[in-house]
């Protein structure tokens, strides 16, 4: 895995088209705010194929979330799965557009929403290039 600097034609929403080795992109606040660490666990893996979103289409909050209930988990020797997550979270929308939402359902919140704002979190990104 590799960490690439993405060139001013880059958007998060391009594919893969034409490019040699696979790739995803990842925002900054990621790892500098939320401090999400590749390569990814089987856990994180397990939601985002669940739900099959990349980690980008994934809004920030809901990247808290995940990371919340991990630590959640560890913290109360709980066995900690993907089905088990969502049983407390659902998705807005219902089928992923561009960006997907994790809201707590009703009734069985146990996690507040993580209040930092997340203003402009859009503009730092960079790709992870799997090797």
């Amino acid at each position: 895995m590799a960490l690439e600097r993405v060139s001013a034609v880059d958007c998060v929403c391009h594919g893969q088209e034409g490019a040699t080795d696979e790739f995803f992109y990842m925002y900054m606040c990621h790892f500098s705010q939320l401090y999400i660490r590749l390569p990814f666990d089987d856990f994180t893996m397990g939601v985002l194929r669940l739900v099959n979103v990349a980690p980008t289409q994934l809004h920030p909050n809901s990247w808290a979330y995940l990371q919340a209930f991990w630590v959640l988990c560890k913290a109360l020797y709980l066995q900690h799965s993907p089905h088990f997550f969502l049983y407390f979270f659902d998705t807005r929308p219902r089928s992923p557009t561009t960006w997907l939402s994790l809201i707590s359902q009703p009734g069985i919140n146990r996690l507040d929403a993580f209040t930092q704002s997340f203003k402009h979190f859009k503009d730092g990104f960079f790709k992870v290039v799997v090797k």
